[in-house]
C-alpha cells in the first residue's frame, strides 16, 4: 500500500542552547541512525516546506480536527 505521506523537514540543531550538538550527532546524517534500511523511505516526499509554518498552515486549514 502507498500511503504517499508528505515529510516535512525539522530544525536540524537543539532549539534551546548556544552550545548544543547537531541533531547527526543523535540521529545520524540521514535521520534514521545511518544504518542500511531496505525499506527506507522515499524521500521524494520530502517536502520543501519546513516543518514549522507547514504545521500552522495545517493547523488553520483544519480548525478543530484531532489526531490521535
Amino acid at each position: 500500500m502507498d500511503w504517499q505521506i508528505p515529510v516535512y523537514r525539522g530544525v536540524d540543531r537543539a532549539l534551546t542552547g548556544s552550545d548544543a550538538v547537531s541533531s547527526a550527532y543523535y540521529h545520524g546524517n540521514d535521520g534514521f541512525g545511518d544504518v542500511p534500511d531496505p525499506h527506507a523511505p522515499d524521500l521524494s516526499y520530502l517536502q520543501s516546506e519546513h516543518a514549522v509554518p507547514a504545521l500552522i498552515r495545517l493547523v488553520n486549514q483544519y480548525p478543530g480536527i484531532l489526531v490521535h
